[in-house]
């Protein structure tokens, strides 16, 4: 599936991924980079561009990218909603852990998704990255009203399916944060 997907790495040709897991099941967009374990899309949800989703290649299970893309790309340029393409993240894409931690380093909020392939229900965490390891993301997270929770979470990266990131979603809770910032992790 690798090569599937990585052959639309920056040509501008908006795909269709199907995943695997039944709680987000496709992601729509254009593909930013790619690398043998990961995928990185500027997604959209309608016409309305819906930030940077980061992916797991071996979720996948297929791609496309026909004259219903083709007729998607034509209207997403000419409502002039393309504009992330021109200067794209770049992220580590050699591990999820180095994916999370090219994140930290250009964004402030975060939302990581622990998906399960028999469910649609989903593990869901927005906030700050405190600190990664090879195993664990510390997370300080908030919840629907804009607190700060008291402690991090502790996410296994083997748990992880799923980045967000420069979405409208994270972008907007963070402007009414009720505190401007995270508070730091106390070990």
């Amino acid at each position: 599936m690798t090569d599937s997907i990585r052959q639309y790495v920056g040509t501008g040709k908006k795909i269709r991924v199907e995943r695997s897991l039944p709680s987000n099941p496709r992601l729509n967009g254009f593909l930013i980079d790619a690398s043998e374990s990961l995928g990185v899309m500027h997604c959209f949800h309608d016409f309305m561009p819906d930030g940077f989703s980061v992916f797991r290649i071996a979720d996948v299970t297929g791609v496309r990218s026909d004259k219903y893309e083709r007729h998607w790309e034509r209207m997403l340029k000419g409502e002039g909603l393309l504009s992330a393409l021109a200067t794209p993240p770049s992220l580590d894409l050699a591990t999820m852990r180095s994916a999370i931690d090219s994140i930290k380093t250009q964004y402030d909020g975060i939302i990581i998704e622990c998906e399960d392939a028999e469910d649609e229900s989903e593990d869901f965490y927005i906030g700050s990255v405190l600190s990664t390891n090879d195993e664990k993301v510390t997370l300080q997270h908030f919840d629907g009203l804009g607190t700060w929770e008291d402690a991090p979470s502790i996410i296994m990266l083997s748990d992880i399916s799923l980045v967000q990131f420069d979405t409208p979603y994270v972008n907007t809770f963070w402007k009414y944060l009720a505190e401007p910032s995270a508070p730091k992790d106390n070990p």
